[in-house]
Formats: structure tokens, C-alpha cells, sequence
């Protein structure tokens, strides 16, 4: 349909498949930036963890060094001044500590203390019949009633007869022995005719309605089309309207042959461009119609000046019938059956061409996005794996400086981190299951024999 903003049935299906071939690319493309969204600003927060993590790994690992070093130190200082006497002070300390947790074992039992009903009212209501009493009348005054009675039956009879109402949305002429008398009544209320010999013939003052069938018409391009038309019209003199026409059936008819052959005439008058269209207006940006992209042809008549054309000419032809054409108009204009399968068929296969494009475009957008993110969230491990390692490797290097400054000063304070060691070694190892396999000139025996009961 050209003027219609609905597709026609046959191309339904594929404009339905634009719109979801559309929806489609959206929907991949928010699924797309949703998963992106979602991946690297958590892969962001992860990156930035492990680099915290790596730098609370630096601060325990130097201040852990340094705590040793300096400890170290103290106790080495002291081991200087008194070598064996702080060897065995810190051999019988750690055997205090370690021994009595030689095969023991220490169970911990934990234990614990333990609806308003509806009524229906019914009135009564008391009919009294009255029976007035009647009586008899005279016989003379019955005479006179029935002559009054007759009186006033002939003059409501005339009365009727003469006396008409005209309604608000109807107009009249009076109808003597077949032919109009006077003039046309165009004002509503009580009228008055000739009782018996005159009659009142009614019109509508409204706006009244003339469908056009559609039917197929030639362009001056040799283009079939079907044109649909519609008016308004109105009776404008009653008295000519009856003269000519009688009725609306008549008005109806005559309409028929005038709107439709000045509709025939101004369709072969112009070509299909200017029947279908209204105005020299830019072409819209639309896949449908790729001819348009250099600009839509220029039109000199339009639709919209047929249409008034058309107008004109009704009301020219119609002014000695007593009736106004107020406005004709297009309702539909189609293709004819000759050329509409293959302007459906072009229109079907443009609309598959814009779906398979959507659909592209959605899914490589998609594959954009979706691979930018795995660029993204590769940078971004990567390089939080690096700085993280860098971190603990600068914080190893230090408490390995650390240690090794503290620890190798002389022979005398590596064989005394040696012994420091072996003693923090017995206190971690040795645990209630552990089987001591001990020399008897050993001071540990000497000192196992000394702790006993």
C-alpha cells in the first residue's frame, strides 16, 4: 500500500523479520557490552587485589626479616659474652618447652549443658382498590357530548393534518399533488401545510457520506492502480435537490458516476509519482529504497492538488443538483495485480538484505566487544602478575639482604644461627607421637633423665 503505514500481508513476514533481525543485533550487542562489563571490572578489582596481596606480602616479608635479624642479633650479642653458658640456657629452655608434649595426648571433651449473615427486609405494600359508585346520566345530555366529542375529533384531525415539525437536523419542502409549492424550510420547529392536499418531504442537513468503490486505473505512465475514494457531501438547496434528484439514493447514484470519472480522469492525467505523492520533501535515510540515496525524483502536481483538482471539478458538476461536495479523498491507493507480486517480491528480498545485514552488523559488534575484553582482561592479568611478582621479588631480595646480613657476620654467628635453628626445629617436629632416639653421654638424655619423676 503506498499510502498505508501498514505492509501489505504478502510482505508482512519479512518487515516482522527486519524488526527482529534489529532486536537481535541489540540484543548481542547489550550481551556483548553486559559481559564486558562484567568481566573486566571484576578481572580490574582481582588485578588490584593481587598486587595488594604482593604488597602486604613485601611489608610481612621485610618487617619479618627485620624482626629476625633483629632478634638474632640480641641474642648473638649475648652468645658472645657467654657462649656455653647461653648454648645450654637456650638447649634446656627448648626441652622445658618440647618434652613435657612427648607422649601425651590431650583429648578436649567439650561438653554442653544440653462470617456476618445478610438479611433481606421485604416490604409489604398495600394496594387499596377504590370502587367509586356510579350512577346514571341523563339521556339528554349524552346527545350533546357526542356532538362535542365529534367537534373536536374533526379538529384534531385538521390540526394534524395541517401542522408538521421540522427537527433540527432535517430541512423540508411541501409537496402539492405530486409537484414542490413555496419555499424550501430550512429552520427547525412547527410549520404549517395545507391539511389533506399538501404533504412535508424531509432532507438530512447533515454532512453526508459517499464511498467509492475501488477499482483499477491506468496512470498517464501506464501504471495500474487500485484507487479507493471517499467523500462528503451535503444537500445545499432541497427544493433542486428534489427536482433533480429526488432522493439520496438518486444523489448517491449521479455521485457515483461525477467522483468517479473525475477520478478516472485526474489518475490518467499524471504519472504514478504524482499520484502517490504530496511533496518535494528530502528521502529519508531507509534501506529499503537504496534508489533514494541520491535524492527522490521531483514532483509539479502531487497528491494532495489531484485530490483538490478533483474537488473542484465534483463541485462544478454538482452545483445544479441542489448538493455540495465538501471534500474527496484518497483511501487507499494499491499496486495492480499485474506488477504488485513483483513489487512484493522486491520489497521482500530488500527487507531479507537489511535483516542478514542487522545480523551482521549485531554479531560483529559483538565479536568486538567480546574480543577487546579478552585483550583487556589478558592486559590486565598480566600486568598484575608483573607488578605483583616484582613486589615479591624486591621484598625477597631485602630479607634475603636482611638475613644475610645478620646472619653471616663470622664463623661464630653461622654456627650459631645453625644451633638457633636446630632449637626452633625440635620445638616445631616434635609432637606427643614422636619416638626420641637419644646417646646416653648426650646432654638431651642428661637432661630426659633429670626431668623425670
Amino acid at each position: 500500500m503506498l499510502q498505508s503505514n501498514n505492509p501489505p500481508e504478502p510482505v508482512k513476514p519479512s518487515f516482522n523479520a527486519v524488526n527482529q533481525a534489529e532486536q537481535e543485533l541489540e540484543r548481542l550487542v547489550n550481551e556483548a557490552e553486559a559481559e564486558y562489563n562484567r568481566v573486566i571490572p571484576r578481572a580490574e578489582g582481582q588485578a588490584l587485589q593481587s598486587i595488594q596481596q604482593a604488597e602486604g606480602y613485601a611489608l610481612d616479608r621485610v618487617n619479618r626479616a627485620q624482626g629476625d635479624a633483629t632478634r638474632f642479633n640480641a641474642l648473638y650479642d649475648e652468645f658472645r659474652r657467654a657462649p656455653e653458658v647461653t648454648r645450654k640456657r637456650m638447649f634446656i629452655e627448648t626441652m622445658e618447652r618440647v618434652l613435657p608434649r612427648v607422649g601425651r595426648k590431650i583429648v578436649v571433651d567439650e561438653d554442653v549443658e544440653g462470617l456476618t449473615p445478610i438479611m433481606s427486609f421485604e416490604g409489604c405494600q398495600r394496594v387499596e382498590v377504590f370502587k367509586p359508585g356510579g350512577g346514571s346520566a341523563g339521556r339528554g345530555g349524552i346527545a350533546v357530548k357526542i356532538v362535542v366529542v365529534l367537534v373536536v375529533l374533526v379538529l384534531v384531525l385538521v390540526a394534524s393534518s395541517a401542522l408538521f415539525v421540522v427537527p433540527e437536523d432535517r430541512q423540508a419542502i411541501k409537496i402539492q399533488l405530486g409537484a414542490p409549492v413555496g419555499e424550501a424550510i430550512e429552520t427547525p420547529g412547527l410549520k404549517f401545510k395545507l391539511p389533506f392536499i399538501q404533504r412535508a418531504q424531509y432532507f438530512d442537513r447533515r454532512f453526508l457520506e459517499w464511498q467509492g468503490s475501488a477499482e483499477e486505473l491506468p496512470t498517464r505512465d501506464k501504471v495500474f492502480i487500485f484507487v479507493d475514494t471517499y467523500a462528503r457531501w451535503r444537500i445545499s438547496d432541497p427544493l433542486l435537490f428534489f427536482q433533480r434528484l429526488q432522493d439520496e439514493r438518486g444523489a448517491q447514484s449521479r455521485l457515483d458516476d461525477i467522483l468517479d470519472g473525475e477520478t478516472r480522469n485526474a489518475i490518467a492525467n499524471h504519472d504514478l509519482i504524482e499520484v502517490i505523492r504530496s511533496s518535494n520533501r528530502e528521502a529519508a535515510a531507509d534501506e529499503s529504497y537504496p534508489e533514494a540515496a541520491g535524492g527522490l525524483e521531483e514532483i509539479v502536481t502531487g497528491r494532495d492538488k489531484i485530490r483538490l483538482d478533483i474537488l473542484a471539478a465534483a463541485q462544478a458538476r454538482t452545483a445544479d443538483l441542489g448538493i455540495e461536495v465538501l471534500d474527496v479523498q484518497f483511501r487507499r491507493i494499491n499496486y495492480g495485480e499485474q506488477v504488485e507480486p513483483d513489487v512484493f517480491n522486491r520489497m521482500i528480498s530488500e527487507r531479507q538484505r537489511i535483516a542478514d545485514r542487522f545480523r551482521s552488523q549485531g554479531q560483529g559488534q559483538a565479536s568486538e566487544i567480546l574480543g577487546n575484553m579478552d585483550r583487556d582482561l589478558k592486559r590486565i592479568q598480566s600486568e598484575a602478575y608483573r607488578e605483583a611478582t616484582e613486589i615479591r621479588g624486591r621484598a625477597d631480595a631485602s630479607a634475603t639482604e636482611i638475613y644475610a646480613s645478620a646472619y653471616n657476620q663470622s664463623a661464630q654467628s653461622r654456627n650459631f644461627y645453625e644451633f638457633l635453628r636446630t632449637m626452633e626445629a625440635f620445638e616445631k617436629t616434635i609432637d606427643p607421637n614422636t619416638w626420641l632416639v637419644v646417646s646416653t653421654d648426650s646432654d638431651y638424655f642428661s637432661f630426659l633423665k633429670t626431668s623425670g619423676p
